[in-house]
C-alpha cells in the first residue's frame, strides 16, 4: 500500500513538472539565468530575486506565492527541469568552452583597452590642428593652467567613486539586460553625483571667499571646469558601460565645434570657448545614452515589475566600489597636488601653482601607463570567460587543479603585463624624442629645455609599471566582489604617496614630489601582490561565495 501511494505521487510529481510552467515564472527564470548562469540552490536565486527589487508583496500580488523563498524555489526548480533553460543552459556552456587563438583573443580584447585612449588621443590631435582642445589650450599661461588642472584635477576625484559605484550597480543590470532598472541606477546615482558635486563646489567658494588663496574670478572658473568636467566624466561613464567607445570619441571631438566657432566669431575668450564647448558635449553624451535607453527598453516586451532596491542596500553593496574609485584617482594626482603646493621662488605664494615642466614629464609617462593598462581588459576577460567552463569541468575533488590552472594564469598575465609595461615606456620615450627634431617649432623646443620634464618622466614612467601591477591584482579582487583586498592596498600606499612626496618636495625641491608616487605605487604593488597570493590560494571559495 505505501510502495503504491509512493509510485503515485511520484508519477504526479512528473506530471507536475512535465506541465508548462506559469509563463511569468517562466520569463523570471530566464531572466535568473542570465544573471547567473546556473544557479546554486535557491537562496542564490532569492538573492537575485530581492536584487530585482521583488519583495513578499510582490511574490503574492504578481506570482501567487506566500513569499520570496517559496518564489525562489519555484524559480530554482524550473531552471533545472524546464527544456528550454537547459537547453540555453547547454548552449552558454558549448559557447563559453569555444576557445578562440591567443593572438585572436588578445588583439580583440586589448584593441578594446586602448579604446580608453582614443578620447586622449582625439584632444592631442584637436591640440595639433586648432591649438585648443575642449578643455586644453597651448597658449595657456601657467595662471590659467593652474584655474583648470585644479579645476579638472578635482573632477576626477569627486566623480571617481561615483563612476566606480556605476561600473558595480549600473553594469550590474545591463549584463542582466534589465535596462529599465540599469536607467533607474544610473539616474539615481546621477542625482546624487549632482549633489555632491555641486555641493562640494559651493563649499570651495565659500572658503575661498573668507579666506582668499585664490583670486575670486580665478576660483569661479576653476570651479565652472570642476562642475562641467565632473558631468562629462559621469556621462562619458554610461558609453563606456554599454561599449559604446567610437561615441565617446564622437562626443569629445565634436565638442571642439562650439570652442572653434566662440573663439572665430566672438570676443569671449578661451574660458567661455571651453565652457560652451562642454556643455555641448554634456548634451551630445545625454541625449545618445537616453537614446539607447529608450530604444532597448522599447524593444523589450516583457511587462515585470521593476524596482531597484532600496538604497541602503545599493550603498552597502556599492560602498567599497565608491572608496576605490575616489582612492585611485586621489593616488594618481596627488603628487601634483603635493609638488604644485611646495613653495619655489619663482612661483606665485598661492596655495597651489601650476608647474608646467613637471606636468609635461606627467603626461609624457601617462603614455606608457595608458598602453599598459590596455592588456587588463584581455586578462580580465580571459579570467571571466574561462572559470565557468573550467568549474564546470571538473568536480570537487579537483579544487587543487583549479587552484594550480588560475595561479598559473595569474603568473604568466603578471609576467606579460611587465614586458608590456618596460616596452611602454621605451616606446613612449622614444616616440617623444623623435619629435626633438622639429626643434625649429617653439613648443617642441618648450618642452624639451627642461631637465625637471625629463626626471619626472624618468620616475612616472617606472611609477605607473608599478602603478599597473596594482590595478592588475586588484581587478582580479574586483571580479569576485573581494574589492577589500585592493583597498586596504590602495590605501597604504595612497599615505606612502602623500607623505613621501610632501617630505622629499619641502626638502629638495617641488620635482622630488613624483619620488612619492613612486614610493606609493611599489607599496600598492607588493601589497596587492601579497593579497593576490592569499587569494588565489582560496580562490574556489572567493569564487562560489560571490554568488
Amino acid at each position: 500500500m505505501n510502495e503504491t501511494t509512493e509510485n503515485n505521487a511520484e508519477e504526479r510529481a512528473n506530471l507536475t513538472f512535465e506541465m508548462e510552467p506559469d509563463p511569468k515564472k517562466k520569463e523570471l527564470a530566464f531572466k535568473v539565468v542570465e544573471n547567473i548562469h546556473r544557479p546554486l540552490d535557491k537562496w542564490a536565486v532569492a538573492a537575485i530575486l530581492e536584487s530585482m527589487g521583488l519583495r513578499d508583496a510582490d511574490a503574492e500580488n504578481e506570482y501567487g506565492v506566500a513569499s520570496i523563498f517559496q518564489l525562489a524555489e519555484e524559480i530554482y526548480d524550473i531552471c533545472h527541469r524546464d527544456p528550454e533553460i537547459r537547453e540555453l543552459l547547454n548552449q552558454n556552456i558549448k559557447e563559453r568552452e569555444k576557445i578562440e587563438t591567443a593572438l585572436k583573443s588578445f588583439l580583440k580584447y586589448y584593441s578594446r583597452g586602448l579604446s580608453f585612449m582614443m578620447p586622449v588621443l582625439g584632444q592631442i590631435g584637436l591640440l595639433f590642428i586648432f591649438r585648443y582642445s575642449l578643455w586644453a589650450y597651448i597658449e595657456f599661461t601657467e595662471a590659467q593652467a593652474t584655474v583648470v588642472a585644479l579645476g579638472t584635477i578635482l573632477s576626477f576625484i569627486v566623480t571617481g567613486g561615483f563612476i566606480q559605484a556605476a561600473g558595480r550597480d549600473v553594469l550590474h543590470y545591463l549584463n542582466a539586460r534589465e535596462y529599465r532598472l540599469a536607467r533607474m541606477a544610473y539616474m539615481r546615482l546621477f542625482r546624487y553625483q549632482c549633489v555632491v558635486v555641486f555641493g562640494f563646489a559651493g563649499i570651495l567658494f565659500g572658503v575661498n571667499f573668507l579666506f582668499p588663496f585664490f583670486k575670486m574670478t580665478m576660483m569661479v572658473h576653476s570651479l565652472i571646469y570642476f562642475v562641467l568636467l565632473s558631468e562629462l566624466w559621469f556621462s562619458l561613464t554610461l558609453l563606456y558601460l554599454i561599449k559604446h567607445y567610437v561615441a565617446v570619441l564622437i562626443v569629445t571631438v565634436l565638442g571642439i565645434l562650439p570652442v572653434w566657432a566662440v573663439m572665430n566669431y566672438t570676443h569671449w575668450g578661451i574660458y567661455n570657448a571651453h565652457f560652451t564647448g562642454l556643455i555641448f558635449a554634456n548634451l551630445m553624451a545625454w541625449i545618445y545614452g537616453a537614446y539607447w535607453f529608450r530604444k532597448r527598453i522599447k524593444a523589450q516586451k516583457a511587462k515585470v515589475p521593476v524596482r531597484l532596491p532600496h538604497r541602503a542596500i545599493t550603498a552597502y553593496i556599492t560602498s567599497l566600489y565608491f572608496v576605490y574609485g575616489v582612492l585611485y584617482f586621489t593616488f594618481l594626482f596627488a603628487d601634483r597636488i603635493i609638488s604644485w603646493s611646495s613653495f619655489t621662488a619663482n612661483a606665485p605664494a598661492t596655495i597651489i601653482w601650476f608647474r608646467t615642466p613637471y606636468e609635461l614629464g606627467m603626461d609624457w609617462a601617462l603614455l606608457s601607463l595608458f598602453v599598459t593598462i590596455a592588456l587588463l581588459e584581455f586578462t580580465i576577460e580571459r579570467f571571466s570567460c574561462t572559470i565557468i567552463p573550467i568549474q564546470d569541468n571538473l568536480n570537487i575533488f579537483d579544487m587543487d587543479q583549479f587552484i594550480r590552472i588560475y595561479q598559473l594564469f595569474h603568473r604568466k598575465q603578471l609576467i606579460a603585463l611587465i614586458v608590456l609595461g618596460i616596452g611602454s615606456i621605451m616606446a613612449a620615450y622614444f616616440g617623444v624624442m623623435y619629435l626633438q627634431r622639429f626643434d625649429y617649432i617653439r613648443e617642441v623646443r618648450d618642452f624639451f629645455s627642461n631637465r625637471i620634464t625629463y626626471f619626472t618622466f624618468y620616475v612616472a614612467s617606472v611609477s605607473y609599471l608599478f602603478m599597473a601591477i596594482g590595478l592588475f591584482n586588484g581587478l582580479f579582487f574586483l571580479t569576485l566582489s573581494r574589492l577589500s583586498f585592493a583597498v586596504k592596498a590602495i590605501t597604504v600606499g595612497l599615505l606612502v604617496n602623500v607623505f613621501t612626496g610632501i617630505f622629499l618636495s619641502r626638502w629638495f625641491g617641488y620635482e622630488f614630489g613624483v619620488l612619492g608616487l613612486l614610493a606609493g605605487s611599489v607599496v600598492f604593488a607588493m601589497l596587492s601582490s601579497k593579497y593576490s597570493r592569499e587569494y588565489f590560494k582560496k580562490l574556489d571559495y572567493f569564487y562560489y561565495s560571490a554568488y
